[in-house]
């Protein structure tokens, strides 16, 4: 099979479990009820599962621990250069503090769990790239539960410690225990591990269906799609990913940066994610825009359809598989 047969089949999965979820919601087949259950099922449960059990299969070397380390400290870099192109987009559009804050960290956090998790796990099978996405996430975290709430809380009331704590949930559970499981190479039973995969390998399929629920849960108006969402779409599913992925082809080209191309593909897939959706509910809780929240989620997470696979095919079609 061809790269490009690779993705079309990816792009027709994505594209018929996102129409399920919203056919299902908009028929009424499926109430809010099940939405935020599935959402809590897919957060706690399965998700966990496949990070825990892809994590602890892999085999534990120098390398792995290596790359991962590497990850973890250019994602701070490559965070701030999102985070860039938000704050100057946002002064050009001279937008509204409320407005402001969610399009500068909208255009940093992408929906690297419900969607990125699965999707990478699919694109880079056998290999550590999912390791490495919640290497990105994990980073990732660090700054929307300590700066992101900052800038969301107009009123500067949140309490830095009760949101340190989000840090420890499943997600984070499921990579520590897997990361032990695999430095110490520790087996679980047959039974056990067929049961915690096949649950897990469930994920990219009811994520799916939730954030096709998610969309059709929103309903736009004609004057949401402004011309500072156009321009947040346009950095965080294109030109963010394509930055990075040429600062990194020259990291490894010229500086001699050791990365593998399962963590530098992990990346560059997870800098192009859709706007993250929790941004909504963080939004409405510290009083910024929450309608612009949810139209940045609902806009980049259509276009990411169309956008993600175009991006993994330059990822897997440019040549850098010779500076490996």
């Amino acid at each position: 099979m061809t790269g490009f047969e690779i993705i079309l089949d990816k792009v027709t999965i994505l594209g018929l479990l996102t129409l399920i979820g919203f056919t299902s919601f908009k028929l009424k087949w499926l109430g809010t009820e099940v939405k935020q259950g599935l959402q809590k099922l897919v957060f706690n449960l399965t998700l966990p599962l496949l990070i825990f059990t892809t994590i602890s299969g892999f085999e534990y070397s120098g390398e792995l621990l290596g790359n991962g380390l590497t990850v973890f400290l250019l994602s701070y870099p490559f965070l701030f250069l999102q985070y860039g192109l938000g704050w100057v987009t946002a002064k050009v559009f001279r937008l509204p503090r409320d407005k402001e804050s969610v399009h500068v960290l909208h255009s940093t956090f992408g929906n690297v769990v419900f969607l990125g998790y699965p999707l990478i796990a699919a694109l880079f099978p056998n290999t550590p790239a999912l390791f490495y996405a919640a290497v990105y996430h994990i980073a990732q975290m660090t700054i929307i539960y300590t700066y992101g709430i900052y800038r969301l809380d107009s009123r500067h009331s949140a309490n830095l410690f009760s949101n340190l704590k989000k840090l420890i949930n499943p997600n984070t559970i499921a990579f520590v225990a897997g990361f032990l499981f695999m430095v110490f190479n520790l087996g679980l039973p047959v039974p056990v591990r067929q049961t915690f995969s096949g649950v897990g390998s469930s994920t990219l399929y009811l994520s799916m269906i939730y954030i096709g629920m998610l969309v059709a849960g929103f309903k736009p108006k004609l004057k949401d799609f402004r011309m500072d969402v156009l321009v947040l779409n346009f950095n965080k599913l294109l030109i963010a990913p394509f930055l990075v992925f040429f600062i990194l082809v020259f990291l490894i080209r010229i500086v001699g940066l050791s990365l593998s191309f399962p963590a530098l593909g992990a990346i560059v897939m997870q800098t192009a994610m859709p706007c993250m959706a929790i941004l909504v509910i963080l939004a409405k809780t510290y009083g910024a825009d929450e309608n612009s929240a949810m139209v940045n989620v609902f806009t980049t997470t259509l276009a990411g359809l169309l956008t993600l696979p175009f991006i993994y095919w330059f990822i897997i079609s440019f040549p850098v598989n010779s500076f490996f």
